[in-house]
């Protein structure tokens, strides 16, 4: 176990497994990214009933992490990704007043910004390291830009958010059924933009 790397599990994940693919020519998905983050976490292999933080998302969304498994040192990778998540959190809330359409006063407003941040799921995400504020974020995203008719900005952003599918799968396949219903296919024509560049750059 290196010292200050424990917790943080989804972070290492990640930069281990971004590491491995792009700069170390390793399968990112073997028994070894899985028992390296194990180790730093829990200081041993995980038990029955623990996260065993096996690496699910796509190669060619893997690259979405090329800048973080860019860094040679895993403590600098985690603060920039906790760095990135604060700044996820901070947009998020904004995002979600526009979605609701609420205006509240001053006190509210301020109550808002000051509690959520330090709520216990807010705190866990960043503790852990977990992309669950990234994607809320690309989510609330998607609904504005759907709400702004900016449908190729929408397909993008579902397309980023299937790096965890089995997460926001239920929420898509209501989108998307929305998108159908409504024959807004330029949000598929973003979507399959977006796959082909991304897997191109991939495969380049």
């Amino acid at each position: 176990v290196v010292p200050g790397l424990e917790g943080g599990g989804e972070i290492l994940l990640t930069w281990t497994g971004a590491r491995a693919l792009f700069f170390e020519q390793t399968d990112p998905y073997s028994g070894a990214t899985p028992n390296y983050v194990q180790r730093q976490v829990y200081g041993r292999e995980a038990h029955p009933g623990e996260k065993p933080y096996i690496l699910d998302i796509p190669p060619f969304l893997l690259l979405l992490y090329f800048p973080i498994g860019a860094l040679e040192s895993a403590l600098i990778a985690r603060a920039v990704s906790l760095f990135i998540s604060e700044a996820a959190l901070l947009v998020l809330l904004i995002l979600s007043l526009r979605l609701a359409d609420w205006q509240p006063r001053r006190l509210y407003l301020v109550m808002f910004f000051l509690l959520i941040p330090v709520s216990f799921y807010s705190l866990w995400s960043l503790m852990d390291g977990s992309q669950a504020i990234l994607l809320g974020l690309l989510l609330a995203g998607t609904l504005l830009a759907l709400r702004a008719e900016s449908d190729e900005l929408a397909g993008l952003l579902i397309t980023l958010s299937l790096q965890h599918w089995e997460a926001v799968g239920p929420f898509l396949a209501l989108i998307l059924l929305w998108v159908i219903s409504h024959a807004r296919w330029r949000v598929f024509t973003g979507m399959f933009m977006s796959l082909f560049i991304v897997y191109g750059f991939d495969t380049a």
